[in-house]
């Protein structure tokens, strides 16, 4: 992985070698200006060439420099900025697998209460079936009936619960 601030450091670094060609160039303008004015001849005029020569090389450099330190830094900036969307998007990623779990344990739990409740519908189912076989009176069909009801509510419950469990 690319260390963004390191690069974009060493982009201020190669920035900070432009004011050192400035610096230069400033000198050789200042020397250009002093030999314009005390120097007169024909080699006068062959150094101000060169130092004009020299000044428009800086000035290219400068330009060239100034131009390698923005793609740098550019391409630095894009680097961090693909870092931080890759790491969202593993963050991202990361809490939808903590929801799925989150969700799946719920159902999980909701299916084990279902069951529970079934098992104990399906025991008060039997004991009134018992009942009732043992003596057959409208109270105790009655109860078996609110048990069998009891019992199929449960069983749907627990259906519903295993369908949402298996969905997730």
């Amino acid at each position: 992985m690319l260390d963004v601030g390191y690069a974009i450091a060493r982009a201020e670094d190669i920035r900070s070698q432009i004011n050192k060609l400035n610096t230069a160039k400033g000198q050789l303008q200042s020397f250009r200006s002093t030999v314009d004015i005390n120097w007169r001849g024909p080699e006068a005029n062959y150094i101000l060439r060169s130092i004009d020569a020299a000044i428009t090389k800086i000035d290219a450099q400068i330009k060239e420099i100034n131009s390698v330190a923005n793609d740098i830094r550019t391409v630095a900036q894009q680097i961090r900025n693909e870092q931080e969307a890759e790491q969202r998007r593993r963050l991202e990623e990361q809490r939808r697998r903590q929801e799925k779990l989150n969700a799946k344990n719920r159902a999980r739990a909701e299916m084990d209460d279902a069951q529970a409740k079934k098992d104990e519908a399906q025991k008060t189912l039997e004991k009134a079936q018992e009942n009732y076989n043992k003596k057959n009176s409208k109270a105790r069909k009655e109860a078996l009936q609110e048990a069998q009801k009891a019992f199929e509510e449960a069983q749907k419950a627990y259906d519903e619960a295993v369908n949402r469990y298996n969905s997730i």
